[in-house]
């Protein structure tokens, strides 16, 4: 039987695999149709969202998924994986913004705060 604070990780870790799928299918059908004749090369932000999916899935639905009695830690584990999405998807509208692909200051102005928040709730969490 699965908790009810490990059945709320579980609820809020596939929102936010469903929004970041949605999300990339959007981005994709948008570029494919402006640029037809072109194939969707992920950016340096859609890594940001892709990441997202990958930080859900391997620490907040499968561990969730796959232990039928979370411990303390494994709970501590998937809060923090909610975080870190939750983090590199509020990240993402800024790295979308950054157009200058040399020096990317934004995009890593961005992961960086994604990383911070992402550590603060989890520490304090």
């Amino acid at each position: 039987m699965i908790e009810a604070r490990s059945f709320s990780c579980l609820a809020v870790g596939s929102i936010f695999i469903c929004l970041a799928i949605a999300i990339l299918v959007i981005r994709a059908w948008h570029l494919r149709h402006r640029h037809p004749q072109r194939s969707w090369v992920p950016a340096k932000a859609d890594a940001l969202i892709m990441m997202s999916i990958v930080v859900s899935l391997l620490f907040v639905v499968v561990p969730v998924l796959a232990i039928p009695t979370p411990s303390r830690l494994l709970l501590g584990v998937a809060q923090g994986g909610c975080a870190t999405s939750a983090m590199m998807m509020a990240a993402y509208p800024f790295a979308l913004l950054d157009r200058r692909e040399a020096e990317g200051a934004l995009f890593l102005g961005a992961c960086a705060l994604a990383a911070l928040a992402a550590f603060v709730i989890f520490v304090y969490c």
